[in-house]
């Protein structure tokens, strides 16, 4: 009897055991499923994250380089303002060059003449040098026929310097240009 109490006290056991054994493995499918879910949510909140910095790297590339866009238009602006002080120093040169008793006053205004073009240069100011006529650079206030001009348009004469800045036309020359005077039939 003994025998058998402890074989049913067994049995009972296993069957205990079997049940329990049942439930956890049901607890570990559940918590298997929310590690899953919880998983997934981890993944994606991963990339939102990862989208939201590479929005963020753009938004301030965009603002980096839209500063630097207002910045060089502010800097044209004002090369452009000083250019008309230039070509006043340039004007009041030419007129006082025949001059004796301006030689002192010629060379200052040429010392200061010289220095502001230098400054210019600096910050990315480059006169044209033109001698034919282009569209894109010049602005032909008239034009004088000529039979010594062989094809095109040239350049004979400069009434307002032309200025790019960083490569970006600043301002166009003003030039009279000499034109092939057309056969007389």
């Amino acid at each position: 009897m003994a025998r058998e109490e402890k074989k049913k006290n067994n049995e009972k056991k296993e069957e205990s055991f079997e049940k329990e054994s049942e439930i956890l493995r049901k607890q570990i499918e559940e918590l298997e499923s929310k590690i899953e879910k919880l998983e997934n949510i981890a993944k994606a909140s991963n990339e939102q994250v990862l989208l939201l910095q590479n929005e963020l790297n753009l938004l301030r590339q965009q603002h980096k380089k839209e500063l630097q866009e207002k910045e060089e238009k502010a800097v044209a602006q004002l090369i452009k303002d000083l250019l008309v002080v230039l070509d006043n120093f340039e004007r009041a040169l030419n007129h006082m060059k025949g001059e004796e008793a301006c030689k002192q006053v010629v060379i200052g205004v040429e010392m200061i003449f010289k220095e502001m073009k230098r400054l210019l240069n600096k910050y990315g100011l480059e006169e044209l040098n033109l001698q034919k006529f282009d569209p894109n650079y010049c602005e032909a206030v008239s034009t004088i026929e000529r039979e010594d001009i062989e094809e095109g348009e040239k350049i004979i004469e400069v009434l307002q310097k032309g200025y790019k800045f960083r490569g970006k036309l600043l301002r166009p020359a003003k030039v009279i240009v000499a034109i092939k005077k057309a056969k007389e039939k």
